[in-house]
Parts: structure tokens; C-alpha cells; sequence
């Protein structure tokens, strides 16, 4: 199987912020694997001021950027949810 996800009910400490994402590797699941792995950290980094607009853009960008030597990609869907803000943001052709 090629798809991945993630579910993170408190996605920062002690904020009530709910993070998932979906990955449906093309060509493996080598490339979905580790985007799983490593969405939920580059999230943190980039996740400011509750911007999750900028937040998300930054994060595909980075992750982009460190798969980039990988011969197959992945398409991904997340959500990033509080109390307020609903969040989506999709990259290839993954849809919410």
C-alpha cells in the first residue's frame, strides 16, 4: 500500500490543535513514509501566530525540498484544526 497518514489530536503541547494529513505515494510508499514521518515537526517550525495558511505553504515547500532526490512523489492533503480556524491545504491531485 502507497497511502500514509497522520492523526495528532494536540498537535503543539498544550494547545488544542488537531493536525492530519494524508499521503498517497506514487510509485512506492517509500516517499509517503517518510513525509509521515516528518510533516508533524516541519508543521511546528513553521506554525507562528496561528498562521496556518503560511504555516502549511512553508511546510510543503521545505518538504519538497528535502525529497527532492527521490525518484517518485506523493500527493497530501492536511487539516489543521482549533478552536476557531479549519485549515486545509492539498498538494498534486489529493483533494479535500
Amino acid at each position: 500500500m502507497e497511502d500514509t497518514y497522520v492523526i495528532n489530536s494536540s498537535l503543539i503541547k498544550g494547545e488544542n490543535i488537531f493536525f492530519s494529513a494524508v499521503f498517497d505515494g506514487h510509485g512506492g510508499n517509500k516517499i509517503s513514509k517518510f513525509l509521515a514521518e516528518n510533516i508533524e515537526s516541519v508543521v511546528r517550525k513553521h506554525l507562528t501566530n496561528n498562521n496556518y495558511k503560511t504555516a502549511l505553504n512553508k511546510t510543503f515547500h521545505e518538504l519538497n525540498n528535502m525529497v527532492s532526490d527521490y525518484q517518485n512523489g506523493s500527493t497530501a492533503t492536511c487539516v489543521l484544526i482549533d478552536d476557531y480556524i479549519i485549515a486545509v491545504a492539498s498538494v498534486g491531485d489529493s483533494r479535500a
